[in-house]
């Protein structure tokens, strides 16, 4: 049995198109969306929401007809809602009016794909020491990339992405020794062009169509196809803006960088949502970190 879209009627009263998955197929099923338990009932269409405070409700009114399971008994009302035990109950409740009922269904989880747009600009620094000491190096970057995004039904999450990573950095000016031994100003620029890919492993907690939580750790590989370095001077006498000394270009070489993410995604329908997150990188070279902002509009294909 396939993934597909249903009519669910969530907890809240309201009716919403979702994608689920079967867990337990029977005379009465569950059902699985993203990290939520949907009942259907006998001969119904709509699915269920199943939840701490309703399930035993939604049991006691649809699931009758046993005379060994019956859903008021107080024996009963005591069990605790979790997966396992919603499950043990369906599993009796089938097997009380088809005794040889077996569950068959091999879907326990599903997986929902999605893609990504995403524009992440970030606040970079640079602790290494520049031609004089004390002279770190900070500036604003970003990256502009797509995103290929797997949820499974607990809510656990695999993106992969890809895109350009721009990062400057600027030192502050710093005293030389200028033309004709006359004191000056020196500062030095670096513009690196980067190609990245990455793969990050998350968490999302909540319910669909609505506000998520998330968070996530992640790996990345940077690709170096440009990078130009240059010496700015200033001399003291001659004030105005710094010139260039001289400039240098470079290219190759692959990088690592780490991150991690924590901020919410917002649906906009049932097929799209925007995640808006703080994220926090650090790179394995030029003892290089970020610290930024990820927005991203995500679609999902199936």
């Amino acid at each position: 049995m396939a993934v597909r879209r249903r009519n669910v009627r969530l907890a809240t009263g309201a009716d919403s198109m979702l994608l689920v998955a079967p867990t337990q197929v029977g005379t009465a099923s569950l059902y699985a969306n993203g990290n939520n338990l949907l009942l259907l009932p006998p001969a119904a269409d709509t699915l269920y929401e199943l939840t701490p405070t309703n399930w035993h409700l939604l049991f006691n009114r649809y699931l009758s007809g046993c005379p060994t399971l019956v859903q008021s008994d107080p024996e009963v009302l005591r069990i605790r809602f979790s997966e396992v035990n919603v499950r043990q109950m369906l599993a009796r409740y089938n097997q009380c009016l088809a005794p040889g009922w077996k569950n068959a269904t091999t879907y326990t989880s599903m997986w929902r794909q999605s893609f990504g747009l995403q524009i992440a600009p970030m606040r970079i620094v640079s602790s290494q020491t520049y031609r004089a000491p004390g002279t770190s190096a900070t500036g604003w970057g970003g990256q502009l990339g797509l995103e290929w995004i797997h949820t499974r039904a607990s809510g656990l999450q695999i993106t992969l992405s890809g895109g350009y990573l721009y990062l400057p950095l600027t030192t502050p000016s710093y005293t030389v020794t200028g033309p004709s031994n006359q004191p000056a100003e020196e500062r030095f620029r670096v513009q690196s062009n980067l190609a990245t890919v990455g793969v990050s492993l998350g968490k999302r907690l909540g319910r669909p169509q609505r506000p998520n939580l998330y968070g996530g750790l992640g790996v990345g590989f940077n690709y170096r196809f440009h990078e130009r370095t240059t010496y700015q001077l200033r001399t003291s006498t001659s004030g105005g803006d710094f010139q260039d000394s001289f400039s240098l270009s470079d290219a190759g070489g692959i990088t690592l960088h780490f991150n991690a993410v924590v901020g919410v995604l917002l649906p906009i329908s049932n097929r799209q949502e925007v995640r808006l997150a703080a994220e926090y990188r650090n790179y394995s070279y030029n003892n290089i970190s970020s610290i930024g902002l990820q927005l991203a509009y995500c679609w999902m294909h199936k």
